[in-house]
This record gives C-alpha cells, structure tokens and sequence, in this order.
C-alpha cells in the first residue's frame, strides 16, 4: 500500500499536484488546497507552490475555475475545448467550493516565525480578495444574499441527490456526441449516470452559449440552488480572510462586510422543523433535500449557533448507527443513499476532516474523534482511495488519490 507521502509524490507534476494519475490529469481548485495542506508536512515551499499554480488560472473578474489545464491529456473529460474559455492556461468555466484562502490561513499561521511564509501568503492575497469580491457579486443571490451554483461540479458534490431534481429540469436536447473517460479507470456503478452526464453537458453549452456572462446566468442558468456546502465553506472563507487581513496588516473593511453577509446568510438554509441545513432551489424557492454530508459543513463555518450544533450532532449519530463509517455523503435512511455510487453514500475524506474540525471547534470531541477515527481505519483497510463505502470499507473511486493522501497526512498522522 503506497503511503500518504508516497501518494503526493506519484502525483507531483512539479509545481502542482494531480489528483489521480489514472483519472484526473489536471489541477481541481478545491484539490489543490487540501493538497497543499499535505505538502505543507512534507515540504512547506511545496505546499505555497501547489497554491500558486492553481492561482494562475484566475480570470480577470475573479473567478477561481475549478480545473486548470496545464498540460494536455487525453485522459479525462471534458476537455479545455469543450469549456471554450479562450484564456491561457486553458481552464473550466466555473469555480469550486472556495476552501482556498481557509488553508492560505493555517499555513500563513504555521509559520508566522518565517517572513517567507507571510510574503508567500501576501502574493496570494490580492487574489483571495478578488475571489471573495466575485462570489459576493456575481453569484450573490439578491433576494437571500446567498451565492449561488450554476453546475453540480461547482458544489463538488456532483450527483449528490438534492440535484436530482433541478437536474430533471435542465433541457438537454440535442446534444453533440461526447466520450466519457471517467468509466474506463472506475466501475460504471462507482460514477454518475450517463442521464446525469447528459444534463451536465447540456449545462455546460448553455454557459458557453451566454459566454459565462454571471449577470445572465443568475437569471437563466438552467441549474441554479445555494449550496449549503458552498455557502458554508464561503462563510468560513470569509471570516478567515479577516483574519489573513490582520496577520498580513492589510485593510480588513471588505473582508468584514463580505463575513457579515455570509454568516447572515448562511441562516437562510437551515431548517428548523428537521434541524439540518438544507440547500435551496434558486428556481422554485424550494428547500432540497435529502440532507447530506455538506449539510454538516455550517458546523466548519464557526458561524452557527450552539442549539443548530446540537441538532447537527443529533443527526450524525443516528447516521453513524446507521451507516457504519461517519460521514456517509447521503442521508443513509433516504431511499436516494447507495454506498458505491459517488456523492450518494460513499464517505469522503475531505468532507471528514471539515467535519471533524467543525466538532471540535463547537465543543464536540468526542463525535470529532469518532469521525477521525473512522476516517483513519478506511484508509488503513482500502489504501488513499478516493471515496469508501461506509458499510464495508472497501475504497472505491480512483486509487492513490491525492486529497485522501494529503488529508491522512496533514490530518490523521500528524494530528
């Protein structure tokens, strides 16, 4: 079995980090970040390069995309021809959930003794806040204050079961052939559907038909909710860029109001008759469920209250007696879950250890310590696999996966 060190290492391009050499050739936003955190263990110069590279995809507006193409493959769809951004490096036409400034933080603070460290975090900030900028107003929901997704793969949570239904409604039509490459390296049960793919696609040509004018898309895009995953990460992102502000002695005003607005926000999403945080169709206006692994991400935020912790820690231990493994990706007592299929049960690590930090952070050790630990026995029985299922163990997804890798690192062995 390769070692969380030795997994980062197979997957080392240089200055950015792939998350699985067989299945996904690129750099992923959200991945990169995680990953710098492992690289941060090994070789903390590593982790800062990993951040810039990813950076380096920036567009103008602000936007984060959440792949960039820094060599060709023929490894993976969609390609950079599909997107059809015309920028260099060639990138998506959509962001991920903003984990980054997050990790910017904890390792500006790791290593407060070096002024390295904090020139590497102040080159990095100027696109941070243009990245706060972007969320707060070209995806700001007017009505909620809430930022809203235009594509299952912006939330990462691709066909988590909430999407089931704006998916449903998305006109796919008459779509130009395409050849999936994800089912090739992993068992066709382990993936999203070919339904689902078609609609992915068929979003993704109506993004590019409106030529990712944001301002259009708030008010057409064919998939549009506030994920209560991205709007918690966002509201935790917020509030650590305030303090990124202060350790770099730099203006806080923006970063402030930007943390206000998202910590109101994120308000919106919880409901009180279930007590669980809940995503919203941006269509319809209606609560979507069932609850999922990101509904626990508020409790990452620190910006929930005590009696909404409570609850939250009420339901992960009903799905931990019924799941096996915490934290399953889906309700385990949903007719949706399924163990083996993606982000509709299976257990994913980087879900964990926001969870876990989340415990902590409101007073939960005991149930913190409970997903660690299971978290560190599926990756000692399956290896750095991508997801597990929560019944059996058994990994699943791409094998020497690279935020599994960095997370068993950073988090499980030298925590």
């Amino acid at each position: 079995m390769t070692s969380a060190e030795g997994v980062l290492r197979l997957n080392d391009r240089g200055d950015f980090t792939v998350p699985s050499a067989s299945l996904y050739p690129f750099q992923w936003l959200w991945d990169a970040a995680f990953i710098a955190l492992g690289w941060s263990t090994i070789d903390p110069a590593r982790a800062w390069d990993e951040l810039d590279s990813v950076v380096r995809g920036q567009w103008d507006d602000g936007m984060m995309p959440h792949v960039v193409y820094h060599h060709p493959s023929a490894l993976y769809f969609p390609d950079p021809d599909i997107w059809d951004v015309g920028r260099t490096p060639p990138t998506s036409g959509i962001t991920q959930p903003p984990v980054l400034t997050s990790v910017v933080l904890a390792l500006a603070r790791a290593g407060t003794s070096d002024p390295a460290t904090l020139e590497r975090a102040r080159r990095l900030w100027p696109a941070l806040l243009a990245c706060h900028h972007w969320f707060h107003t070209a995806r700001a929901d007017p009505s909620t204050g809430l930022v809203a997704s235009f594509h299952p793969w912006e939330t990462g949570m691709d066909n988590s079961p909430p999407w089931d239904g704006p998916l449903a409604r998305v006109p796919v039509g008459e779509l130009a052939p395409y050849e999936r490459k994800d089912t090739v390296a992993v068992a066709a049960e382990q993936r999203p559907t070919t339904k689902e793919y078609d609609a992915y696609v068929a979003i993704v040509m109506h993004m590019r038909s409106v030529a990712y004018d944001q301002r259009v898309l708030l008010e057409r895009a064919p998939f549009a909710v506030a994920d209560v995953g991205t709007n918690a990460i966002l509201a935790r992102a917020d509030a650590d860029l305030v303090e990124l502000a202060r350790l770099l002695d730099v203006d806080t005003a923006a970063a402030e109001a930007w943390a206000a607005s998202s910590r109101q926000s994120l308000q919106e999403l919880w409901d009180g008759a279930s007590g669980c945080f809940c995503s919203r169709d941006l269509r319809t206006g209606t609560a979507l469920g069932p609850a999922t692994g990101a509904s626990f991400l508020p409790l990452w935020s620190s910006v929930i209250s005590s009696s909404q912790a409570d609850a939250l820690c009420h339901h992960l231990a009903r799905w931990e007696s019924a799941a096996g493994a915490l934290v399953p990706s889906t309700d385990p007592f949903s007719p949706a879950y399924d163990t083996s299929r993606y982000w509709r049960g299976p257990v994913w690590l980087n879900v964990n250890w926001m969870v876990a930090e989340g415990l902590r952070a409101t007073g939960n050790d005991g149930l913190a310590g409970r997903v660690a630990d299971h978290s560190g026995r599926l990756v000692t029985h399956s290896g750095m696999r991508e997801y597990f299922d929560p019944a059996s163990g058994a990994g699943l997804g791409a094998a020497d996966f690279g935020w599994t890798a960095a997370l068993a690192r950073y988090w499980l062995e030298m925590d």
